[in-house]
């Protein structure tokens, strides 16, 4: 079962199929399928699986945990990066 909490999610289908806690999913498919902790995702279609990650921007995947990412179409696999 996917569950959130302690998460804001807005925008059609933010959150969908998620599970983490103390999110902030901003825009439309954000965070869909995405399991994370204490993540900011501000755009539309970006996804995360890991912990304190942010990302400003269309399409921004992370992978890891305490990564950063502003614009569109950023990929991040690893730990403490940014794009």
């Amino acid at each position: 079962t996917h569950l959130i909490s302690d998460t804001i999610a807005v925008g059609y289908f933010a959150g969908a199929g998620s599970e983490g806690n103390k999110n902030v999913w901003l825009g439309a498919s954000q965070a869909g399928g995405s399991k994370g902790n204490n993540t900011v995702l501000i755009g539309s279609n970006s996804t995360v699986n890991g912990d304190f990650n942010y990302g400003m921007g269309h399409g921004v995947i992370f992978k890891g945990d305490k990564n950063s990412a502003i614009g569109a179409y950023n990929k991040i696999e690893g730990n403490q990066s940014g794009a």
